[in-house]
């Protein structure tokens, strides 16, 4: 099948771990030792609303992606490695999670979370996804260290180890790092559950503006509707910051937004000097939190480019 070859391509791109040349498989259990602690490998979490950046940042860090195949048509060439057709989908459904029920069609309940033998089966605003965390041959996928792109009311469950879920997917609150991208000047927990107006505005704002620099149609009913569910986002960013920790650094006033790598032209020029300068912010938030351990390791690693590498990148956005 065309999906799978896309998969397998995808994941032989692993990054080594630090010190060793291999981590344990999924049935690895929480109660590790200190030495397997400091080299077990550490994930990187790009979190925040719509528009706010999130894909081009990922091209600062020299990781491949943790992320999940959305069940819908792709929507270009370089969109069909992110996507399983539906009737792909029910299939690996069934193969992989037979006995958790019918798929659900055409939309999924909220909460929908169904953990199967090597991947996770999930409801992203209704719409469902599929996270591959294991192998074929059983082999982790979170061996090494990974950009982790999962929504954030979904990452919590991870987190929070709804059903068990660590005992097949490595990651917990001690090993990832979360990077909370806020266009406002409150930070999320001062929010409670309502999302201020610069967070409602920037939202809209970077969601329809990204979509006219890229030269398409705006969608306002859709950019409405996100801005309506950042309520739950929102009460998951708070909550991932309480379970990670001085883990998660939150970015408030963040000015790179997705539309500002395609000022003032749409060339390659204007995307490399706003992820220099996204770099500068990220690397500032890092360093006031370095006494964390998992931070000081991301900051000792290699898996932050430097500008000269940023300076020959050819495809940030």
């Amino acid at each position: 099948m065309p999906w799978r070859r896309r998969l397998e391509a995808r994941f032989k791109a692993d990054v080594p771990l630090e010190g060793v040349n291999e981590v344990t498989t999924p049935k690895q259990t929480i109660h590790e030792t200190d030495a397997y602690l400091k080299c077990r490998p550490f994930h990187v979490c790009i979190l925040g609303p719509s528009g706010i950046g999130k894909s081009p940042l990922a091209s600062l860090f020299r990781l491949p992606g943790f992320d999940p195949l959305r069940v819908r048509e792709p929507r270009d060439e370089k969109d069909r490695a992110l996507c399983i057709l539906e009737p792909d989908a029910i299939d690996l459904y069934q193969r992989d999670a037979g006995n958790a029920g019918a798929w659900p069609t055409p939309k999924a309940p909220l909460d929908w979370f169904v953990l199967g033998a090597s991947w996770l089966f999930m409801s992203v605003r209704g719409d469902r996804q599929c996270l591959r965390f294991a192998e074929d041959d059983g082999t982790a996928v979170l061996r090494s260290r990974r950009r982790v792109e999962v929504f954030a009311p979904r990452l919590l469950d991870i987190l929070k180890n709804t059903d068990g879920c660590q005992s097949k997917i490595n990651l917990t609150p001690d090993n990832v790092v979360i990077l909370l991208l806020n266009p406002s000047t409150n930070s999320y927990d001062k929010m409670s559950s309502s999302p201020d107006d610069d967070l409602k505005q920037a939202t809209f704002y970077a969601i329809t503006k990204r979509t006219e620099l890229q030269g398409k149609p705006v969608d306002v009913p859709d950019a409405q509707k996100r801005v309506r569910r950042l309520p739950d986002e929102l009460a998951a960013w708070v909550d991932l910051k309480q379970l990670v920790g001085q883990s998660c650094v939150e970015y408030t006033a963040w000015q790179h937004l997705e539309f500002r790598y395609h000022q003032p032209d749409r060339s390659l020029a204007s995307a490399r000097r706003e992820l220099l300068s996204a770099r500068d912010t990220i690397l500032t938030g890092l360093y006031s939190a370095q006494s964390n351990p998992i931070i000081q390791r991301l900051l000792s690693s290699d898996v932050i480019r430097s500008s000269a590498e940023i300076l020959e990148l050819t495809d940030i956005v």
